[in-house]
């Protein structure tokens, strides 16, 4: 959160009723107390898992065979979980943590587990306060700390492709066609708010609160932007030829395509609506019957 967002939640604090703002201050203290002590938590957690493995390794094992699986187990927490937690116990002191968490809580700025755990992962020692210290001023989400410390780091814009595994595509034409048009839909659909939460908060931020990094997203976003808008025009244009051909080969008007899709539709519904028909249950001869059927032999011998 912004500094220009900081100050417009003061604004709407003012304007508020003292009932209100009693209300309001009451359960603001529970939820920083809330965060203060899950942070607290998640630190005496890894110093735990420090001290376990640090016994462990040195062939104490008081703790049992696998303390870390059953700790997970106990706390219904995935086990890496709780080896990451260990970075935070190992770089940071804990009354240093416990102090910086309730200094931001009193600015009103939560500052949470995984703001320390990005922090925790900044290799350079010197590095860690700076950017503690505009974290908190510049009231970042968590992910703002690493952004910036790539930033200083180099100049150089990474590709927005770059790493990651490519997206399946269904080996089938049609289906991978309706998981296209379902992205484009979703693309379209999220257009009206990133206009009002992405472009309108950014031209909200202060100039003092503009970072380097910021530049940098916005950078890697028009490359971005840039690259899909070709693909599409590129797409539009291979579609539009394909579906001439496909018109030509099958000579189906699109009022005729609307109504046999409508008519499938129809015709599955209908299908889904009716009731199996049972097969009908075969009927054991009885013993007259059977008596027809051997005078029938008999006479047919005569």
């Amino acid at each position: 959160m912004s500094n220009a967002v900081a100050t417009r939640n003061n604004a709407v604090y003012k304007d508020m009723t003292q009932p209100l703002r009693k209300i309001v201050d009451k359960i603001g203290g529970r939820i920083k107390g809330i965060n203060n002590a899950g942070t607290m938590a998640y630190y005496d957690i890894g110093a735990a898992v420090k001290l376990i493995l640090e016994k462990r390794e040195s062939g104490d094992l008081a703790y049992g065979e696998n303390p870390i699986a059953q700790m997970a187990e106990h706390f219904c927490m995935v086990a890496s979980t709780l080896y990451q937690t260990k970075i935070l116990a190992t770089v940071f002191k804990r009354d240093f943590v416990l102090k910086k968490t309730e200094e931001a809580a009193d600015r009103n700025f939560m500052l949470t587990y995984n703001h320390w755990m990005q922090l925790s992962r900044i290799t350079d020692p010197q590095r860690r306060p700076e950017l503690l210290n505009q974290c908190i001023s510049g009231r970042w989400a968590h992910n703002m700390i690493g952004l910036e410390a790539k930033a200083s780091d180099t100049d150089q814009v990474q590709h927005p492709r770059a790493g990651g595994r490519k997206p399946g595509v269904p080996s089938d034409p049609v289906v991978a066609l309706g998981k296209f048009n379902k992205l484009n839909q979703t693309l379209y659909k999220y257009a009206d708010s990133a206009e009002q939460s992405i472009f309108s908060g950014l031209l909200d931020i202060s100039p003092g609160d503009i970072k380097k990094s910021h530049i940098k997203m916005i950078d890697e976003a028009l490359n971005g932007m840039e690259e899909t808008a070709s693909s599409i025009n590129s797409y539009v244009a291979s579609l539009t030829e394909i579906r001439k051909k496909l018109s030509k080969a099958t000579k189906v008007e699109d009022d005729d395509v609307v109504e046999e899709v409508d008519d499938a539709v129809e015709e599955e519904d209908d299908e889904d609506d009716e009731e199996p028909v049972k097969p009908a249950k075969s009927v054991k001869p009885t013993r007259s019957s059977k008596k027809d059927k051997k005078g029938k032999k008999t006479a047919g011998r005569r």
